[in-house]
């Protein structure tokens, strides 16, 4: 994810490693929490889900949660930036899976 969201990112590395701590397809839920820093100095666990609300409509639910020293260096430099990037990424999600559910997928 690039912080705005574009597919240019001039600031900030556009990777990130994470560990995956939960992928249930039945319920279209996933999560992961970030494994590149120690813990105390940033800890970010994310959860996905995708909920069919009714036929070929898609709820998409996330949240993460920051802590650690750095969470409040993220929340003040890039928290808006961020906030952007979430949503732009969800409504790309939610394009991308009601496609499918058209096409019959």
């Amino acid at each position: 994810m690039n912080i705005p969201p574009s597919f240019e990112n001039k600031w900030l590395p556009g990777s990130a490693f994470e560990r995956i701590t939960t992928l249930d397809h039945e319920n279209y839920r996933a999560a992961w929490v970030n494994i590149e820093w120690p813990h105390w100095i940033l800890n970010a666990e994310r959860w996905q889900v995708l909920v069919e609300v009714e036929a070929g409509k898609t709820r998409y639910e996330t949240i993460e949660v920051f802590g650690g020293l750095l969470a409040y260096l993220i929340r003040a430099f890039v928290g808006n930036g961020l906030k952007k990037s979430f949503i732009a990424m969800a409504e790309g999600l939610k394009s991308r899976a009601e496609a499918r559910y058209e096409r019959g997928a």
